[in-house]
């Protein structure tokens, strides 16, 4: 991959993050829960997210935008605040990229 290539790449990986973070945002409005999301913010701890929440924002993140979390061995803290999902992302888009 020459350096063009993977300057869009991270262009495109920017833009798939900022994407997932409006989806997440509205969804959680959709559920009372007012954004903006603080980037550390405990979503289990702050009421944002239950068990229930958790495997629908796991749909989320597997349907709306292609991830695959089997191949990252996805566990459910990787969902708790915005720094984890958004590394969960570029982890799943690196390994599944190889």
């Amino acid at each position: 991959m020459d350096l063009k290539q993977s300057k869009q790449n991270s262009e495109a990986l920017l833009i798939e993050i900022a994407k997932l973070r409006a989806t997440i945002e509205n969804w959680l409005a959709e559920r009372g829960i007012a954004p903006p999301l603080q980037d550390g913010q405990s979503l289990f701890l702050s009421g944002a997210l239950d068990s229930v929440s958790a495997i629908k924002l796991v749909l989320i993140l597997e349907e709306e935008f292609d991830l695959s979390l089997e191949q990252v061995d996805f566990r459910i803290d990787q969902i708790d605040n915005w720094c984890l999902i958004e590394s969960l992302v570029r982890c799943s888009t690196i390994k599944t990229s190889l």
